[in-house]
């Protein structure tokens, strides 16, 4: 990537990734304008890398991106399974419409678990602008929770993230995964 600054290029090398976006806010509210690009990885599911770079006095200084949201995810008795974000309540769903699935796979006899399993939780498959009303710009993130199989989507966690010396969680959602009934 190349970017013009105070009249001059300065080249940012990035990873590998397919469809590249790029996108230009004060992403750090220091009044200069930083550059968020995010690339589609290889393979079939849509997962990114993302990158933000700050230009400040024409040198470029990498801002890093938010980190996945801290999250646990795990099937429960009773076909159901419970995620729990950090530093809130644990939401449980109901996962009885895979029923014959999850029991085919093991997971489950009789409605019961044959032994403790997580759920996948990707990393980021986006990462957007989005506007704070009165705080400026933040980047809101939204990862997959899946079932046993990379194609089981169950839910997402959408998540809001502010810069302050360092990104931080303003909030983080879960929801169900479109078109798909909890």
């Amino acid at each position: 990537m190349n970017v013009e600054s105070n009249r001059r290029t300065i080249s940012v090398p990035l990873g590998a990734g397919y469809t590249p976006d790029l996108k230009v806010a004060d992403l750090n509210n220091d009044g200069v304008q930083d550059v968020l690009v995010t690339v589609l990885m290889e393979g079939r599911e849509r997962l990114i890398t993302s990158y933000a770079y700050t230009f400040k006095d024409g040198k470029v200084k990498e801002l890093e991106v938010p980190p996945s949201v801290p999250v646990m995810a795990q099937f429960l008795d009773g076909y159901k399974a419970e995620i729990i974000i950090e530093g809130q309540k644990p939401v449980v769903i109901d996962v009885s419409s895979r029923k014959q699935a999850y029991d085919e796979l093991g997971i489950y006899r009789n409605g019961k678990l044959n032994e403790p399993t997580e759920l996948l939780v990707d990393p980021y498959s986006s990462l957007d602008l989005k506007t704070v009303f009165g705080k400026g710009k933040a980047l809101m993130g939204v990862q997959n929770v899946k079932g046993p199989d990379e194609r089981d989507s169950i839910l997402e966690i959408k998540s809001v993230w502010k810069y302050n010396n360092g990104w931080q969680l303003v909030k983080a959602q879960v929801k169900s995964a479109k078109g798909r009934n909890k």
